[in-house]
């Protein structure tokens, strides 16, 4: 009776259960914020400053991510069990529950970069050979209009295995300022609520509603989002994006989703070239990434506000259209340069100084 009243699709049952059942995720979210301090002394995810990477005023649980990825998942679970819907959204879950505990696990013990990324390409593998959607047969670009398409052949499971795990380690990467995570994310399954499948429907805006109930929390700084919420938000956002692209047989473009994507993997790939260059491993901790760029300069609010500008205006623009979007991307990659390139050249500086003190010493 209620699969009948203004379907969502085959096996996706109706808006006013996805209604009801979005509701109850958020009022998930919105309690698992409001006992965080209970939550976090239980499960021992509480960050302490340190007075020098961690610069927050007290002792704060990270629990906003598990407060969104908990009933985002739940959701999808109830969703498919209840309707028996044939969708890629179960893999998903697994994958994105697997590395949620990878993240909890690292939020607690601060697990060391080789394992946690041994972890990813187990999980993220695993989710392949469950679900073949997952892989990137081909890739059909648009440039500024030119068309081209590039089949993977041999590499294609590769190459999208490297995509999957680089993206969740930029995205874990990139958390580190309040609302910078969940504002993403709400961005990213607000985009994916574009192009879902309908009888997908559910889960992404189940994503979409959770992750803004925890938005309100942690900009308050009553939670913080840790590297649980990283990793299975990232994973969860990576392997719908495939698989969605897959599906619609490309109604959603490539280029169109590494617009979405672009900055917490542009800045990645930057941190980890610059700390090469300064003989240091790529993973190790800093200050240079782009939040700490921007809070050097502005209050939060207008950080955040720039960071999740940068962000979404380029795929804002290419709903309406791609090659105006592409040429937002550019404009915002160069503000983007320009907002970390005066201070990357005061640290090259600085650097070169007190090594020629050291010769002289």
């Amino acid at each position: 009776m209620w699969g009948g009243v203004a379907g969502i699709g085959h096996g996706g049952g109706s808006w006013l259960i996805l209604v009801a059942l979005s509701v109850i995720a958020t009022l998930t979210t919105a309690i698992i914020c409001l006992n965080s301090s209970t939550l976090g002394a239980f499960t021992q995810l509480i960050d302490r400053p340190d007075l020098g990477r961690k610069l927050h005023g007290r002792d704060t649980p990270i629990v906003a991510g598990l407060a969104m990825m908990i009933p985002a998942l739940a959701l999808t679970i109830a969703e498919t069990l209840l309707f028996h819907a044939n969708s890629f959204m179960l893999p998903v879950t697994f994958a994105a529950s697997m590395v949620m505990a990878v993240g909890v696990l690292d939020d607690r013990l601060d697990v060391s970069p080789a394992w946690r990324f041994l972890a990813l390409f187990f999980v993220v593998y695993v989710a392949f050979s469950v679900e073949p959607l997952f892989v990137i047969r081909t890739l059909n670009l648009d440039l500024l209009g030119n068309k081209l398409s590039i089949p993977l052949h041999s590499l294609a499971g590769p190459v999208t295995l490297l995509m999957v795990v680089g993206f969740t380690n930029a995205v874990n990467m990139a958390d580190g300022m309040n609302g910078q995570l969940l504002g993403s994310m709400l961005i990213w399954s607000m985009l994916l609520l574009r192009y879902v499948p309908a009888a997908e429907t559910a889960p992404i805006a189940g994503l979409v509603c959770c992750s803004a109930a925890a938005l309100v929390f942690n900009l308050r700084g009553k939670v913080f989002s840790g590297s649980a919420g990283a990793y299975a938000g990232a994973v969860f956002v990576g392997l719908s994006a495939i698989a969605i692209y897959r599906e619609t047989h490309s109604n959603l473009a490539a280029v169109t989703v590494a617009i979405w994507f672009w900055l917490p993997v542009a800045d990645c790939l930057r941190l980890m070239a610059t700390r090469m260059l300064a003989s240091r491993s790529p993973f190790s901790g800093d200050r240079q990434h782009l939040h700490h760029h921007l809070l050097a300069r502005m209050s939060h609010a207008n950080a955040l506000t720039v960071y999740l500008a940068l962000l979404g205006l380029p795929a804002l623009v290419t709903e309406i259209n791609a090659v105006a979007g592409q040429l937002m991307l550019g404009l915002c990659a160069a503000i983007y340069v320009a907002l970390v390139l005066p201070r990357e050249r005061e640290r090259g500086t600085i650097s070169l100084t007190r090594t020629a003190i050291d010769a002289a010493e």
